[in-house]
C-alpha cells in the first residue's frame, strides 16, 4: 500500500496524526510513504487506486477520484472505475496515476 502525497503535506497534518501515520509504517511493512515532488495534487488524481489479483489469478483495479472529507469542495468531480485490468477505461485510469506518480517521485 502506498501512501502518495505533496511534499509539503506533513506540514498540514497534527502531531498525533504524524504519530498515528508513523506507528502504522513501522507495524506494517508493506505501507509506503511516497511523497511527490508537487505543491498539491492534480485535482482529477485525488483519491485511492487499488490493484489486485483475484483467486482465478484475474487481475483487477478499482479507483475512486474525490475529496477529502476533511477538504471538502463544491463542485468537485467524482468518478469510479472498476473492472478487469485489460478494460480500455480501467487501463487509462490506472496508467495515468502510475504515470503522474512515477513523474512527481
Amino acid at each position: 500500500l502506498g501512501v502518495c502525497y505533496p511534499e509539503n503535506g506533513r506540514d498540514k497534518r497534527t502531531a498525533e496524526q504524524l504519530a498515528i501515520f508513523d506507528e502504522a509504517k513501522e507495524k506494517f511493512a508493506a505501507l509506503k510513504d511516497i511523497p511527490l515532488h508537487v505543491e498539491e495534487m492534480e485535482s482529477e488524481l485525488i483519491g485511492a487506486t487499488y490493484l489486485f489479483k483475484a483467486y482465478d489469478g484475474e487481475r483487477y483495479a478499482f479507483s475512486i477520484q474525490s475529496r477529502q472529507a476533511n477538504a471538502p469542495e463544491d463542485g468537485a468531480l467524482w468518478g469510479m472505475w472498476f473492472g478487469s485490468g485489460e478494460d480500455p477505461e480501467v487501463l487509462e485510469r490506472i496508467g495515468n496515476v502510475i504515470i503522474y506518480i512515477n513523474q512527481s517521485k
